[in-house]
Parts: structure tokens; C-alpha cells; sequence
């Protein structure tokens, strides 16, 4: 992956917008991005991660730095980067969420948090897929960025901006530390979360293998309760189940032993059951026989006992004769006066209604009142009528009656009523005299809320001015520092300027002086003199003061020697220049304030200026609180009006229903008369007059009641007088039909059971078999035959207890066959599951007792010591390299991940803790690359095109720095780009392509590129 063009835009320091063009910038393949610190280098980096991954580098707690402070309200943060893989560009825009100012003006906060968003557009056509936007939707860009660089968030800010100073702690960390942040770097907790579900199998596994077992122990067991074993016999074939089943190996002895076991038992069932059924057989056909016999004693015994009992009925029948010939009698006298006896029952019911109707005439006159009681039934009908008129009088003043409680409680409610609204309009009075002060003091927030406001600007101006001078007598010193080195580093030049000059003059008069002997020197006879043009030369000039003599090369040697150190001093007079520069102007922003006394002033600056703002932020609500006080003094002076007339209202309700009620009360008293209510006193006249009705009614029923038993008696007294009988003895002859029926039942009785006596003795003596009265011992026929039943019975029982038995072993036992095979199976399947989880876990064959994940975190160690090794040794010029240190293991879940370095002066390994400044930057550099190359190997070899270094340049000399230089010159091979992140003043004279930040006047930062 390469980059290309980078925008930031109100972003951490950044308020304008910022374009980097990573192209121009990395055309020689090495730049520096440097400037002071906290003028946002890291923010340049942040906003390359952020761009691709939608987060910071580190901790989520830095995102934010994402929205800048001094950007103007309004202004969205975002950031776009251009780059390519596989030589296919791509463009991510993408925006942070951030605050901002609403659209619409309203009640409430006046801001609202935009969720920002991203925007993937592919600007090379790649196979198969144009160029064109790719994605709007933030989970969808992700993965499409995510597969297009082949780097998670974590791993692209470890191999692509190499964080040195973790790899300073790494170097100098223990076993323990370094597993923790190989664990982050390599994500190794997928291989933890394949250890834990291979253990998890494996106690599966466990479990489903005991589950089998314990399955064939209990069917065994079962088996042999079924087959009625002895407690001996049932723990050792149990034991035969338990002694392990299938083998690892395949093996299966204690299988077939169970197997063994249970078939001989089962034939032993078998035996058994046959031999029980015989017997049940033989037992059954002897009992068969004992019982026939017995039936037939049984029989003669109970035709013995059947004659004895007729013989007796017809002699009880005989003695029962008498009462016979008298129920014949009874019954032709009461066929006799039957025609008569049919009046009795009327004439006996008419005297019975006359008797009740006399009783009735008596009691409805006890009810009467007395003044009624001796009334004739004329007198009685005129009571009755004047009651019933009074009683309707009085129904239209039932109604008052009823109404008079409900109106007596209604009056008393609307008293209560008008005792709470004259509470109301007090508590109304109350707060209308509570809302002055009230009024007053919201006004006074709102004044000093309004004057916070005001001042807002200013305080702000102020803040900020105060942030600017403690920024610069922060900068101060560092630039103090500067101008002394600068004055060092020029007087030095001057020196070294000053002695080439005199080289340069001393040899140039050397070359002067010893002119005449060079220009003898080339003189040949018979050519001429380049001065005289002599062909001659008689006496050539020879110069014995320098024997080595001094040559035009010597002179322009020397020359441009003197030229080069006259430059150098012009460049540093140029850089003291300048940095005198820094310090007065520095100087002059610091507004002559040490830099403890600046930042004081502007934590006070802040600290009123946080606080005028929360006061000012109040404005909106102490208007609204205002405005509600003038309309709640409003809203309670019309509710106080209105209270009032309601008020008035209701008195005079109150007292028209006063005078109302004392009228009804009046006219209801004088009704009711004695009787508590007109409700009851009407009730009584009513009850009275109905009980005047009752009485007339009976009198009426009495005279009824006297004609019809006259009638009555006249009739029977007639028809007795026909049949020669007198009235008074019908009574007794006289029969009802019942009474007749149960005569004529009785006499028919006694004649068909003497018949019915006769035939069965003629019947029983003459089926009756010869022998019919031999004597037989029925008691021990019957004891015989009981035994003959029971012995069967017995003999049945067991026979059948034999067959469920066998039934219940047979099912047992291919249950427990059913259970050996299951376990088979189990132990077969979970055979590979328990050994993978045994070497996973660091168990079994795993003769190095170490976790899978511990393993795979100790071979990607090892391949990034390999990795840095060779680093190390380029920059410490051979003398130093890498070597794995072998450390005790914590446990099964770690390896040892020991690191020193080997010094090849002594041959001596050494203690990576025991490197010097210089050496641990260097050596964490080492291990910053290593990892980069084993992480990119790893993440399908993703190419990286483009990567920083940060900080730590500034520890190293002068020799080791140019061996650093040459490995990251190295790096650039393939067209990489690198960039160093320092702010070291050599660098920027060794690297002359470089990204500068800068602070302006207000404190933000500006971005150039100098290429």
C-alpha cells in the first residue's frame, strides 16, 4: 500500500484545511516530517489511521483530538486520503462525528452531534471492478479497506508508523510483559479461544465416554435385578461392566466377558421357566378333577336343602289359612258398599274446609287493628277503601322524602365547596404576593447572564493571548538552547573559515614565490621561454626554500577548500541569524513572563473564561425563566378573578337550597304524623288495608265453605238410607282403592304360593337320582379342591414370574448389549478429539507441556527476533545481534520469551536492559522493523509502501546515526517511501525533502511541504 495525497481539514490542531502530496514529498524515497512539539505530527499520523479504520491509533479516549478548537463553529472535521494497492488508487473520505451548530434555531441546546459518515470511491479501473464510488455505508468501507490492505487497526500502526517507544519498553520487558503485547499485536487470542473449545471437547468427550459407561454399568445392573441375582452375584457381573469396556487399542475383553455372562444367565431363565409351566400344567388337571367332584356333592346338598325348605313353606301356608278366609271376608264386605263409600271422601274434605275456613276467619280478624276487629265485612270494605285513598295521597311525598338526603348532603358538600375556594384564592393571594421577590431575582440572573455574554469576547481574547505567551515562554528555552549551539557551531565555522583562508593565502604565496623555479622547470632547450621567448636558457632559476614545491592543484585545492568553509560559515552566521530571530520573537510573544507565571495566567484566564460561559450559556434560561414568572402571575390573577365568581355563585346556591329544604322538612313532618317517615307511614296504611282484604276474602271462603259441607252430608245420609246402613258405620266397612287393591294382592298371594309349593315338590321328587340321599364329607371335598387350586395357582404365579422374568432379562439384556456397543462407538469417535485436546492443552503425547497458543506466541517471537537480528547487526556495525533467550515457563499457558543480545567484542551475551541510550534505540528500531516484516507476512504479504519511524533519533552519535541511515536507506528499496518522525537539527541537514508543522498566532497549526 502506498499513499499518495492526504487532506485534513479542523482536525486536532489543524482548523484550515491541510494537503499533503505524499507523492512529491517521498520522490527520493526518505523525508522528515518534523516541527515542535504538540504542533500535531502525531495528529498527521492519526488522521492516516482514521481515514482507513475510522479510529486513532491506541486508546479510543484520543478520538477527541478529532474535532479541532480552533476551527470556526460550524466547520465539519474530515480527512481524505488517496492510495493505492496493487497499483489501483482508491479515495476514502471520511468525517468524524462531531458537534455542531443546529440548523434551526429554537428552544433548548442551540448544538446537536452529527454522526459523520464515509465515502470509498475507487479512481482506477481494477479486473472486474470499475472505477466508480464503492461505498457510502461505514461497516461496508471498512471491510472493503480491510480486505484491500490485509491489515487490522492494531497491526497497521505497529508495521506502518513504528512506535518506538513501545518497542523500548518490548526490549527492555520481561517474559511476561512481552506475551502481553505479542498477544495484542498477533491477536493470539483466537488460537486461546480454539484451546478453550478443544478443552471444552475434550470435557465433552470425558463426559460422553462416562455417560456410556455409567449407561453400561446401569444397564448391567438392571440386568441383573432381572434376572433375581444375589447381591454377590449382581456386583460381579456389574464389575464385569466396569472394568473398562473398549480399549484405546480396539481391544474388548470386558465386552465379551458381559456378553458371556449374560447369555448363560439367560439360558438359566430359560431352564427354569419350562420346568414351572410342566408343573403348572399337571397341577391345573388335578385341580380340574377335585373341582367336578365337588360340584357334584354340591348339587345332591343343595337339592336336600331345596325339598326341606318347600315342606316347610307349605306347612307355614297351612297355618295361614284362617287369615286367608278372613281377608276373603274383609273384602266382599267392602265390594259391597263401595257404591257409597265413594261420597265419604268429599263429604269428609268439605267438613275438613269448613273447620280450616272458621280457623282462617278467626286469625285474619286477630290481624286487624282492634278498632276493625269486631267490624261486619260492610264496615270492613270501607276502611279498606279510606286507607288505600290515604296511602296514594302520600306517594307523590315519597319522592321529597327520598330526595331530601341527597339534597341535605349536596348542601352540606356545597358548603364545604365554598370553604376550599376561599382556601384557593388564599393560596392564590399568597403566590401572587411570593412572585415580586421571585421576579426580581430571575431578573438579576438574567442581567449578570447578559453581562456575561458581553464579555465572552474578550475574556476569550484574553485566554487565548495568555495560552500564546505560556506557548511562548515554553518555546523560550528550547529556543535559548538553539541560539547558544547556533553561536558555538558559528564561531567554530569562523575558525575553521579563518584557517582556510590562511592555507589558501600561504600556499597561493608559496606558488608566487617559487614561480621562477616551475617556470625553469619547464624549460627545454631549443623551445622557447613562455616569459622572454628566448630559445636559449643559461642560467635557469632554482629555488632550494621548498623542496616539494607547490602546484596550481594545490592552490585550487586549497581554494575551494577555503570556499567550502567560507560557505559553511555563511550558513551558520545564517543559522545564529535565525535563531536569534526565534529568540526575539519568541521573546516578544512571551510578554516578558517566566514560563510558570504565563501558564498561571492563562489557567486563570481559562478558569474565568469556563466559568463566564457557563454563566453566559444560562441567558436563554434565565429568559425563559423570567417569561414564565410574568405569565404564572398572569395565569394566577385570572385564576384568582375566576375563583371569586365562582365563589359568589355558589353562596347564593347555597343559601336558595337552604330555604328549600326548610319547607320540604315542614311538609314532610306534617304527613308522616306518629311513623318516622312518610315512606313507613304509607307503608302501614297499605299493609293495613291489605290485611282487611285478607279477612273479607276469608269470610267469603267461610259461607262457601258451610254450603258445600251441607250438600255433602245430605248426599251420603241418601245413598246410606238405600243400601239399609246407617251413616256412622260406613266409615268402617268402606275401603279406598288402595286399601281394596292390597285385599284382592293378599288373597291372590296365598293361593299361587300354595300352588306354586305343590308343583316344585312334585318337580324335585321326580328328577331326583336314586342316591340322592347318601351322605358325602362336603368339608373335605371342599378342602381337597382348595388345595388343588391353590397348589396350581402357586405353581401359575411362579411359572409367570419365571416368563417376566425372562422377558424383562432378555429386554435388559440387549440393553445392555445396546450400552457396549454405544460405548464402542463413543470411545472410537471421541479418540481424536481427546488426544488433539491433550496436545493443545499442554497434556498426553505433548512432550513440551505447552499450550497451543503459548506455541504459536513463541514461534511468531522467535520469527521476529530472526527478523530484527539481521537489522541489529547492520546498525551496530556488526557488533551486536539478537538471540532468543530460553526462560522458565510459567505454567503450561506461557512460553518463554526470553531476548538478549550477543556483543561480538567480548563474545558475551548480554542483558537487553544493559544497552545504552543510543543502543536501545537502535535495537528497539531492530525490533520495530522485525515486526513489521513478520506482521506483513502474515497478513497475506501485504505490501507497504509507505511507513514512519518515530522519535528517538536524537540519542545516537554520529557514526551509529549514519548506520541507522543506511538500514532505513535499505528500507527504500522497491520504491518504498519512509519518513522519519524527529525533531532533530541533524536531520534536517542529512534529509533535505521534509513535511514541516508549524504553530501560527492563535496557536493552531499549518502543514508544509518542502521538496
Amino acid at each position: 500500500m502506498r499513499l499518495h495525497r492526504l487532506t485534513i481539514a479542523a482536525m486536532g490542531p489543524f482548523a484550515d484545511e491541510q494537503v499533503v502530496d505524499f507523492d512529491a514529498l517521498a520522490a527520493s524515497g526518505l523525508f522528515l516530517l518534523e516541527g515542535p512539539t504538540g504542533a500535531g505530527k502525531s495528529t498527521v499520523l492519526d488522521a492516516i489511521t482514521f481515514a482507513l479504520y475510522g479510529g486513532l491509533a491506541g486508546t479510543e479516549s484520543s478520538a477527541s483530538r478529532l474535532q479541532s478548537h480552533f476551527a470556526a463553529p460550524g466547520t465539519a472535521p474530515f480527512v481524505e486520503l488517496d492510495f493505492s494497492v496493487d497499483g489501483v488508487r482508491h479515495r476514502v473520505r471520511r468525517t468524524p462525528a462531531h458537534v455542531r451548530p443546529k440548523r434551526r434555531a429554537g428552544s433548548g441546546p442551540q448544538t446537536t452531534r452529527d454522526p459523520g459518515g464515509v465515502v470509498l470511491t475507487r479512481l482506477d479501473d481494477a479486473p472486474g471492478r470499475p472505477a466508480g464510488p464503492v461505498s457510502t455505508r461505514v461497516r461496508e468501507a471498512d471491510q472493503e479497506i480491510g480486505d484491500l490492505v490485509r491489515l487490522t487497526r492494531d497491526q497497521f500502526t505497529q508495521v506502518v508508523a513504528l512506535p518506538q517507544g513501545e518497542f523500548a519498553r518490548f526490549l527492555r520487558a520481561d517474559a511476561e510483559q512481552r506475551r502481553s503485547v505479542l498477544q495484542q499485536i498477533f491477536a493470539t487470542e483466537h488460537y486461546e479461544s480454539m484451546q478453550r473449545v478443544l478443552v471444552e471437547g475434550r470435557r465433552e468427550a470425558s463426559g460422553a465416554r462416562q455417560a456410556a459407561l455409567d449407561a453400561v454399568r446401569a444397564a448391567s445392573s438392571a440386568a441383573a435385578e432381572a434376572a433375581g441375582l444375589s447381591a454377590a452375584e449382581r456386583e460381579d457381573l456389574v464389575a464385569l461392566a466396569g472394568a473398562g469396556g473398549v480399549d484405546e487399542s480396539g481391544a474388548d475383553p470386558a465386552g465379551s466377558q458381559l456378553r458371556t455372562a449374560l447369555l448363560a444367565q439367560a439360558h438359566q431363565l430359560t431352564t427354569r421357566h419350562t420346568q414351572l409351566r410342566n408343573a403348572k400344567i399337571a397341577a391345573e388337571t388335578e385341580r380340574a378333577q377335585a373341582e367336578q367332584v365337588l360340584a357334584v356333592a354340591q348339587a345332591a346338598e343343595e337339592r336336600r336343602l331345596r325339598r326341606a325348605e318347600l315342606v316347610a313353606r307349605r306347612a307355614e301356608l297351612a297355618a295361614q289359612a284362617d287369615r286367608h278366609e278372613a281377608r276373603v271376608a274383609e273384602l266382599a264386605a267392602a265390594r259391597a258398599v263401595a257404591p257409597v263409600a265413594a261420597l265419604l271422601p268429599g263429604w269428609q274434605r268439605a267438613e275438613r274446609e269448613l273447620a280450616a275456613a272458621e280457623a282462617e276467619v278467626s286469625r285474619r280478624r286477630a290481624d286487624l287493628p282492634p278498632e276493625l276487629r269486631g267490624e261486619q265485612p260492610a264496615g270492613l270494605r270501607t276502611a279498606a277503601r279510606r286507607l288505600r285513598d290515604r296511602a296514594a295521597a302520600a306517594a307523590a311525598l315519597e319522592l321529597v322524602e327520598d330526595e331530601l338526603a341527597v339534597r341535605t348532603a349536596e348542601h352540606e358538600g356545597a358548603a364545604a365547596t365554598i370553604g376550599d375556594l376561599r382556601d384557593a384564592e388564599q393560596r392564590v393571594r399568597v403566590r401572587l404576593d411570593e412572585l415580586p421577590a421571585l421576579r426580581r431575582a430571575r431578573t438579576a440572573a438574567r442581567e449578570a447572564a447578559v453581562v456575561a455574554t458581553e464579555s465572552l469576547e474578550a475574556l476569550s481574547a484574553t485566554a487565548v493571548a495568555a495560552q500564546a505567551r505560556w506557548e511562548a515562554a515554553a518555546e523560550l528555552a528550547d529556543a535559548v538552547a538553539e541560539a547558544a549551539a547556533a553561536v558555538v557551531a558559528e564561531a567554530a565555522a569562523v575558525d575553521q573559515a579563518q584557517q582556510a583562508v590562511d592555507r589558501h593565502q600561504a600556499l597561493v604565496q608559496r606558488r608566487i614565490d617559487g614561480m621562477a623555479s616551475e617556470l625553469a622547470a619547464q624549460l627545454r632547450p631549443g623551445q622557447p621561454c613562455p616569459v622572454c621567448g628566448a630559445a636559449e636558457h643559461p642560467a635557469p632559476a632554482d629555488d632550494p626554500r621548498d623542496e616539494a614545491g607547490v602546484g596550481a592543484d594545490d592552490v585550487e585545492a586549497a581554494a575551494a577548500d577555503r570556499a567550502i568553509r567560507e560557505r559553511d560559515r555563511a550558513v551558520y552566521a545564517g543559522r545564529r541569524a535565525a535563531a536569534d530571530a526565534r529568540v526575539e520573537s519568541v521573546a516578544s510573544r512571551t510578554g516578558g513572563l517566566t514560563e510558570a507565571v504565563a501558564r498561571a495566567q492563562y489557567d486563570e484566564a481559562a478558569a474565568v473564561l469556563a466559568e463566564t460561559r457557563q454563566l453566559a450559556g444560562g441567558l436563554a434560561a434565565a429568559d425563559l425563566a423570567l417569561q414564565e414568572v410574568e405569565q404564572e402571575a398572569e395565569r394566577l390573577r385570572g385564576a384568582l378573578a375566576a375563583a371569586e365568581a365562582t365563589r359568589r355563585e355558589a353562596e347564593l346556591a347555597h343559601r336558595a337550597a337552604d330555604r328549600a329544604l326548610s319547607s320540604a322538612r315542614q311538609e314532610l313532618a306534617t304527613a308522616r304524623g306518629q311513623q318516622p317517615s312518610v315512606r313507613a307511614a304509607r307503608a302501614e296504611w297499605i299493609a293495613t288495608a291489605d290485611a282487611v282484604d285478607a279477612a273479607l276474602a276469608a269470610i267469603d271462603r267461610l259461607a262457601a265453605a258451610g254450603d258445600t259441607a251441607t250438600a255433602a252430608a245430605a248426599s251420603v245420609a241418601a245413598e246410606a238410607a238405600a243400601i239399609g246402613q246407617d251413616p256412622a258405620g260406613l266409615a268402617q266397612l268402606a275401603r279406598n282403592p288402595t286399601q281394596l287393591a292390597e285385599l284382592e294382592g293378599a288373597v291372590a298371594d296365598h293361593l299361587v304360593a300354595v300352588a306354586a309349593v305343590a308343583a316344585a315338590l312334585a318337580t324335585l321328587e321326580g328328577t331326583a337320582p336314586p342316591d340322592d340321599d347318601v351322605e358325602v364329607d362336603l368339608v373335605e371335598l371342599e378342602a381337597r379342591a382348595w388345595e388343588a387350586s391353590r397348589a396350581a395357582t402357586e405353581l401359575a404365579e411362579r411359572a409367570g414370574a419365571a416368563a417376566t422374568a425372562l422377558r424383562r432379562f432378555e429386554q435388559r439384556r440387549a440393553e445392555a448389549e445396546a450400552a457396549v456397543a454405544e460405548l464402542d462407538r463413543v470411545i472410537a469417535a471421541t479418540r481424536a478429539p481427546l488426544r488433539v485436546a491433550d496436545l493443545a492443552a499442554g497434556n498426553g503425547a505433548n512432550l513440551r507441556r505447552i499450550t497451543l497458543a503459548a506455541f504459536v506466541l513463541r514461534s511468531r517471537f522467535l520469527s521476529v527476533v530472526a527478523a530484527a537480528s539481521s537489522r541489529l547487526e547492520r546498525m551496530s556495525g556488526g557488533r551486536y545481534s539478537f538471540v532468543y533467550a530460553e526462560e522458565a515457563a510459567h505454567g503450561r499457558q506461557h512460553a518463554g520469551l526470553g531476548l538478549a543480545v550477543v556483543d561480538q567484542l567480548t563474545g558475551q551475551q548480554r542483558d537487553t536492559r544493559s544497552l545504552s541510550g543510543g543502543e536501545t534505540f537502535y535495537a528497539s528500531l531492530s525490533l520495530a522493523l522485525g515486526l513489521a516484516d513478520v506482521v506483513s507476512a502474515e497478513a497475506g504479504g501485504a505490501e507497504l509502501e509507505t511507513l514512519f519511524i518515530d522519535e528517538g533519533f536524537g540519542s545516537l552519535d554520529p557514526q551509529t546515526l549514519d548506520h541507522v541511515l543506511d538500514v532505513i536507506d535499505e528500507l527504500r528499496e522497491g520504491g518504498r517511501a519512509v519518513g522519519i518522525v524527529s525533531h532533530v537539527a541533524e536531520l534536517k541537514d542529512r534529509i533535505p525533502d521534509r513535511l514541516e508543522v508549524r504553530r501560527d498566532a492563535r496557536g493552531a497549526s499549518w502543514l508544509r511541504v518542502v521538496a
